[in-house]
């Protein structure tokens, strides 16, 4: 698939100052689109649909305004100072990823990413306006969110939420209807609802395997799986 690599075009600024812009490209690109590592400050004029992947990650813009609005291979824009997620595409084919920006919120985020979904590495403190269906693995590892609340209802690959403030998963079975992969998650009470989570492969407590070894064990069944932890001590665990 071609790859469309992009210059940026140096315009008049104040002493001092360096901007730089993207110049007008194709609206239609049937192929990959980067403009990554360019230090461009603005994604004006930057195509409108992308048949391939859009790169326009490690720049200097701060907001995703002129984003194509489809994609459909992946859309990279981690590494960057946007503040917000409002102008991304709704729908992405591929792989979705805003690691390491300014963002402090997933409003504006595609509701349907048909690859993984990388959000590690932010301030955010909620999932309100993550996508609810993500073909491939959910990272939301590395934020300050409390609570899994608004994560995605269906996740075809694995679910990653360690490293945050998350302190309770109760009633986790009730927001995350399937993963079909390995859930990674801190040690938290009310953790049993996982083990009804459909498709889950394994459960990772970080730091306690004796922890994620007895849910694994038991998952699809919550009756022994709440009698296995609380016979093992973990009292505040073994809540739905």
């Amino acid at each position: 698939m071609k790859l469309i690599e992009v210059k940026q075009k140096q315009t008049s600024a104040p002493a001092g100052s360096i901007t730089a812009v993207m110049g007008p490209q194709p609206l239609h690109i049937d192929g990959n689109f980067s403009c990554g590592r360019t230090k461009i400050t603005s994604l004006a004029g930057a195509p409108q649909h992308v048949g391939g992947s859009f790169y326009c990650s490690d720049n200097n813009i701060t907001s995703l305004a002129g984003a194509p609005q489809h994609v459909g291979g992946g859309f990279y824009c981690n590494g960057t100072m946007i503040t917000s997620l409002a102008g991304a595409p709704q729908q992405v084919g591929g792989n979705f990823y805003c690691e390491r920006t300014k963002i402090t919120s997933l409003a504006g985020a595609p509701q349907h990413v048909g690859g993984n979904f990388y959000c590690s590495d932010n301030n955010i403190t909620s999932l309100a306006g993550a996508p609810q269906h993500v073909g491939g693995s959910f990272y939301c590892s590395d934020t300050k969110i409390t609570s899994l609340a608004g994560a995605p209802q269906h996740v075809g690959g694995s679910f990653y939420c360690s490293d945050t403030k998350i302190t309770s998963l109760a009633n986790v079975h009730k927001i995350i209807k399937q993963v079909n992969g390995q859930f990674w998650a801190p040690k938290a009470t009310n953790m049993l609802g996982l083990l009804l989570i459909r498709g889950i492969k394994a459960i990772s407590v970080v730091g306690n395997d004796q922890l994620s070894d007895l849910l694994t064990a038991h998952i699809g069944d919550v009756y022994l799986g709440q009698q296995a932890l609380l016979d093992a001590g973990y009292v505040e665990q073994a809540r739905l």
